[in-house]
This record gives C-alpha cells, sequence and structure tokens, in this order.
C-alpha cells in the first residue's frame, strides 16, 4: 500500500499551511533561550545558561516522543480485537504534540511578557508588543499592499 491510500483522502490545505509555518517558527524560537540566557545572565555563568537551554529544548523532543509511544500503547492494549498499530492510533498519538508544542509557545509569551517589562523597568527600553512587531515586519516586506 503506498502512502497516499494511508492517509484516506488528501491534506487539507490548512494543515500543510500550520506545518510550514511551526517548521519555520521553531528554528528561530529555539534561538530566543539562547538569547534571553545571553541577555540576563552574568558571563561567569553564560556556559551553564547555554547548557540548560540546550537541553531543555532536547527534553521536550524526547518528552514528546515518549508520550507519543505511551499514547500508541495505551490505544493499542484498549483495542484487542484491533491490529497492533492502526493510522487512527497514530493520528491521535502525534496530537501530543500539539499539547507539548502549545505548553512551549505559551512559556515562550510569557517569558517575552517577562522580559519586556525587565528591560522597561530596568534599562528603559521599550519592546512593541508582538502583534506590532508582526504587523511591522509585514508592513516592510510589502504585505500592505494587499489592504
Amino acid at each position: 500500500m503506498d502512502a497516499r491510500a494511508a492517509l484516506a483522502g488528501a491534506t487539507p490545505f490548512w494543515t500543510i499551511v500550520v506545518l510550514i509555518a511551526a517548521i519555520g517558527i521553531g528554528g528561530p524560537g529555539s534561538l530566543i533561550g539562547f538569547d534571553f540566557a545571553r541577555t540576563f545572565n552574568p558571563l561567569h555563568s553564560l556556559g551553564s545558561a547555554n547548557g540548560i537551554v540546550n537541553v531543555g529544548g532536547f527534553l521536550a523532543s524526547f518528552v514528546m516522543m515518549f508520550l507519543i509511544g505511551v499514547a500508541l500503547d495505551v490505544q493499542a492494549h484498549s483495542d484487542a480485537d484491533a491490529e497492533l498499530y492502526q493510522l487512527d492510533h497514530f493520528r491521535w498519538a502525534f496530537a501530543i504534540q500539539y499539547v507539548i508544542v502549545g505548553i512551549g509557545v505559551v512559556f515562550l509569551v510569557r517569558a517575552r511578557r517577562r522580559t519586556r517589562r525587565r528591560l522597561r523597568e530596568e534599562e528603559g527600553i521599550e519592546v512593541a508588543p508582538l502583534w506590532v512587531a508582526l504587523v511591522g515586519a509585514w508592513r516592510r516586506r510589502g504585505g500592505h499592499e494587499a489592504l
């Protein structure tokens, strides 16, 4: 059986757009942690701070893989009559990624707010809210012509 038959229909366009956006944000988004570590830690502990940031990304990935495996096992044991690993089992198990990534996004937004507040109070630097930065970047790239 080929991969197209296993999908049971065409992949919705919005799913592909979300996937491409998540992959595009993931790389630069992970660098934010390194920037925070460099900016807000004393020089003598930068190595340790960068190590913690690096391990945090790997830990999230390994926790995600472990939970996906647990979800597959739980579903396989609950369907005693069914085939060991069915496509529906993988669909539900892979949905765990949304939870883990969602938790990461929540903590990233919280850290950004805390950093903006700290920069404003301690150094007098005003950083625009995220939506202002995104609209500004969109307009600089020529997105305002579509309005």
